[in-house]
């Protein structure tokens, strides 16, 4: 395993050198990719646990054992879908690398989305919202007005004008991705709009979400049922965010993201906890997203007693 780590550390340092050079040599943008904690890599997928799955509807689905690495269930893993909402972990990973949670942004037109055809975090236009505020919007309502004020501001925070700044930070999404080990994932934009461009596999969300639960804000963020957030401006006020996940209810449950698009389906990565064990489910493409999950969890712990036991 040791000798494992270090392969893949070495190939991920080659290619953010790779990257850098090809960058340089087209004349790209000077700023540095941003800096990718690096997570544990996981074994090949391999049946440790043989889930009862013919009840699942999700078109991928996939689940982990974050304390030992392994793969608990594969049902396509590495094929790359549409992810919907479940990207934001992405969005929010990036923007923790570039923006201080105390840095006030000012919403601009552009960041709007109409709230009855996508979630939105409600703001509106000349409001003062602080950075770590916009990241509980991004992750707790799902708020695609936050994702794309993240982005711009992101954007510019890496040296490109405002009209450019979001698809510059969709730039940084893409190499941070490539840098994570992210192999079978491509952005087109910051909040998972169905695209033909916007793909993720589950192996890959997984990945994010280790990351993501190495960041103490972050963590904290996704396993927060509601809460409130105070918007400045002409308009100041008080939003209630409240968690699109449904299955934080369950007192076992820490998080972590909700999707659901047109083509994408419904989607859904969760963390749950068994002692101190903590395992990672992602469902992709389902028609359930919850029933799908609870399923998964219900056939971990009937083949895991030990792990049932520890609850």
């Amino acid at each position: 395993m040791r000798r494992q780590r270090v392969r893949w550390i070495i190939g991920v340092r080659l290619a953010a050198a790779l990257l850098a050079l090809l960058v340089t040599a087209c004349g790209g943008t000077t700023a540095a990719p941003t800096a990718v904690p690096s997570p544990t890599p996981f074994p090949t997928p391999h049946p440790t646990v043989v889930v009862q799955s013919n009840a699942l509807t999700a078109q991928v689905a996939y689940a982990v054992d974050l304390s030992t690495g392994a793969v608990l269930y594969a049902r396509n893993a590495d094929r790359p879908v549409a992810p919907a909402s479940t990207m934001k972990i992405v969005t929010a990973l990036v923007t923790r690398q570039l923006l201080d949670p105390d840095t006030l942004v000012t919403i601009q037109n552009s960041d709007l989305i109409d709230p009855t055809v996508y979630s939105t975090m409600g703001l509106e236009a000349g409001d003062e919202v602080n950075v770590g505020d916009l990241l509980r919007g991004l992750l707790i309502p799902s708020g695609g007005d936050a994702g794309l004020a993240l982005a711009r501001v992101g954007g510019m925070a890496l040296g490109a004008s405002e009209g450019d700044a979001v698809s510059r930070f969709v730039d940084e999404l893409n190499s941070y991705a490539f840098i994570a080990g992210m192999t079978s994932s491509h952005f087109s934009n910051p909040v998972g709009d169905d695209a033909p461009d916007e793909l993720a596999s589950a192996r890959d969300l997984v990945r994010a979400a280790t990351l993501l639960l190495d960041d103490p804000l972050l963590v904290t963020i996704v396993r927060t049922p509601s809460t409130q957030v105070v918007v400045g401006g002409s308009d100041a006020r008080t939003l209630t965010l409240l968690n699109t996940n449904e299955l934080l209810a369950r007192d076992d449950v820490f998080g972590i993201k909700t999707g659901s698009e047109d083509a994408a389906g419904q989607c859904l990565i969760a963390g749950f906890w068994r002692g101190a064990v903590r395992i990672v489910t992602v469902v992709l493409g389902s028609a359930d997203r919850y029933a799908d999950t609870t399923a998964l969890m219900d056939a971990i712990d009937a083949a895991n007693p030990a792990l049932v036991g520890s609850r």
